[in-house]
C-alpha cells in the first residue's frame, strides 16, 4: 500500500514538473501580438527574438532565445576587437581599423540602448495600436526580410573575393590556414557573424525608428483631416475640447517615441557617420583591388546601406515637425474661418494654446535635432571632411 502511493505520488510529481516546463516553453497567449497589432507579422516576431518588447521575457523559451541572440552579439564584438587589436601594426592602415572597430562597438550600444528601453518601446506600441488599430504592411515585412538577408550577401560576396586567403588569416588571428575549404568556411562564418552585428542590427533599428514614427505621423495626418472635413460651423467648442483631446494623446505618444529615440537616434547618427569615415578611408588609403568584382560589390553594398540608411532615418524622423506644423495651421485656420463666419470671440482660445506650445523635433541627447534640413548640413560635413581626408 505504501509502494502504490509512493508510486501515485511520484507520478504526480512527475507530471506537475511535465505541466510546469509545457507552461514555461511555451506561449501563455498565442494572441500576444494583439496589444500591438491586428495580426500576427515578422516585424513583431523578429524584434521580440531581439529582446526589444517586454513580452521577449514572458516565458523561458523566448528568453533563451534572445540570450542565444545576445550571445551572437557579444561573440561578434569580442572576435572583431582581437582581430582588429592584432591589425593594428599595420601602420599604413591602423586608423581605418581603429575606425572600423568603433562601428561594432557603436552598434552594440545602440542594440543595447534599445533594450533598455523597451518598457518604453512596448508602451508606445500598445498605445498606437489603441489609438489606431494597425495592420502591418506586407512591405514591412519583405524590407526586414532583406535586412536580415544583409549577412548572408556580405558572407557570399567575402568567399568569392580573390583574398579569401588573406581574409582568412586575418580572421583566424594572423595564423595561417592552408586549406582552401576551411578558409572559405572561416571567412563565411566570421563575416556572417560581424554583419549581424553591423549593418544588420543597425538597420533593423532604424526600421523600427522609422515604422514608429510613420505611425505617430499617421494619427497626427488623421487628426488633421478630421479638422479640414469639419464645417467651421460645426467647429465648435465640443468639437475643439474633442480635438484637443486626442491631441493629447498624440502628445503622450510623442513623449514615448522622444524617450525611446534619445540616445539610440544620436548613436545610429554617430554610427553612420563613422561608416562612413572608414568607407572613405578605405577609398584612399585602402589597397582596392578594382580587378575583383566581389570586392568591389561588397564595397559597394557597404556604401548604399549606410549612405542611404542614414538619408532616410533623417528624412523620417524629419517629417514629425512638418505635420505638426501643418495640424496647426489648419486648426488655426478652421478657428479663423468659424470666428469670420459666427463672429463669436468669447470661446476658450484652445488656439492660444496650442501656438503657444512649441513644435516636437526628434533630438538625440539633446545634441542632434532632426529636421529635414539638417540632411543638407550632414552632407556638407561628410563632404567636408572627405575634402580633409584627401588634402591630408
Amino acid at each position: 500500500m505504501i509502494r502504490v502511493s509512493h508510486s501515485l505520488s511520484t507520478k504526480e510529481a512527475l507530471e506537475e514538473h511535465r505541466i510546469q516546463l509545457r507552461d514555461a516553453f511555451g506561449d501563455h497567449s498565442c494572441n500576444w501580438y494583439l496589444k500591438y497589432a491586428n495580426e500576427s507579422n515578422l516585424f513583431l516576431r523578429l524584434f521580440c527574438v531581439m529582446g526589444l518588447f517586454v513580452d521577449s521575457d514572458n516565458t523561458l523559451k523566448r528568453r533563451i532565445t534572445v540570450h542565444v541572440f545576445h550571445g551572437i552579439l557579444l561573440l561578434s564584438v569580442v572576435d572583431c576587437f582581437v582581430t582588429t587589436l592584432l591589425r593594428i601594426n599595420d601602420l599604413k592602415m591602423w586608423k581605418v581599423w581603429v575606425i572600423y572597430y568603433s562601428t561594432y562597438q557603436i552598434s552594440i550600444m545602440i542594440w543595447y540602448s534599445i533594450r533598455c528601453k523597451r518598457r518604453h518601446v512596448t508602451a508606445l506600441l500598445r498605445l498606437l495600436h489603441k489609438l489606431h488599430p494597425y495592420t502591418e504592411r506586407k512591405e514591412i515585412d519583405i524590407i526586414l526580410f532583406l535586412i536580415f538577408c544583409i549577412p548572408l550577401i556580405f558572407a557570399i560576396l567575402s568567399v568569392l573575393t580573390k583574398e579569401t586567403k588573406s581574409r582568412a588569416q586575418i580572421v583566424w588571428y594572423q595564423h595561417p590556414i592552408d586549406n582552401t575549404n576551411l578558409q572559405v568556411i572561416v571567412v563565411f562564418i566570421k563575416t556572417y557573424l560581424y554583419n549581424v552585428l553591423y549593418p544588420m542590427v543597425p538597420t533593423a533599428i532604424i526600421l523600427l525608428h522609422c515604422v514608429l514614427c510613420q505611425r505617430v505621423r499617421r494619427l497626427i495626418i488623421c487628426l488633421r483631416k478630421e479638422i479640414e472635413k469639419c464645417p467651421p460651423e460645426q467647429f465648435d467648442m465640443a468639437k475643439q475640447s474633442s480635438i484637443m483631446r486626442k491631441k493629447i494623446k498624440i502628445d503622450e505618444s510623442l513623449t514615448l517615441f522622444q524617450e525611446v529615440l534619445h540616445r539610440s537616434s544620436f548613436l545610429i547618427s554617430v554610427l553612420y557617420f563613422t561608416a562612413c569615415c572608414t568607407g572613405v578611408g578605405w577609398l584612399i588609403v585602402g589597397n582596392q583591388n578594382v580587378d575583383d568584382p566581389a570586392l568591389m560589390g561588397e564595397f559597394s553594398l557597404y556604401f548604399v546601406n549606410t549612405f542611404a540608411c542614414l538619408l532616410l532615418y533623417m528624412w523620417f524622423l524629419g517629417c514629425l515637425p512638418i505635420e505638426i506644423d501643418n495640424f496647426k495651421e489648419e486648426f488655426c485656420r478652421k478657428v479663423e474661418h468659424r470666428l469670420l463666419c459666427l463672429g463669436k470671440a468669447d470661446e476658450v482660445d484652445f488656439l492660444k494654446v496650442l501656438c503657444e506650445r512649441p513644435s516636437f523635433v526628434v533630438s538625440g541627447c539633446d545634441i542632434m535635432h532632426f529636421r529635414r534640413s539638417s540632411i543638407l548640413a550632414l552632407a556638407g560635413t561628410v563632404f567636408t571632411y572627405i575634402i580633409l581626408l584627401i588634402t591630408y
